[in-house]
């Protein structure tokens, strides 16, 4: 975290969990921004005002938020073994 922050890079969390359980997760990461609470539509707009303030933005996500991930520059989902078509080589 310490060299994406070096490069400039601010590292921003939206999670639909509480506040409660986000800030104990955040902390050891460094992260510099928290946003708990939100919806799966919400993470969108999120995207967009960050977009129109001149951001590049990467997303990594469980897969939930495919609507938003497409709209970002990188966009990683973690989907279980058992969705996914393609399997790793031997």
């Amino acid at each position: 975290m310490e060299i994406l922050r070096d490069e400039g890079i601010r590292l921003i969390m939206l999670t639909g969990d509480n506040e409660r359980t986000a800030r104990p997760v955040a902390q050891p990461l460094g992260l510099d921004e928290v946003h708990a609470g939100v919806l799966p539509q919400d993470n969108r707009a999120i995207v967009q005002q960050l977009q129109q303030q001149g951001h590049i933005v990467a997303m990594a996500d469980a897969g939930v938020n495919a609507p938003t991930l497409a709209q970002v520059a990188v966009g990683i989902a973690r989907v279980p073994a058992t969705m996914s078509r393609w399997k790793a080589p031997a």
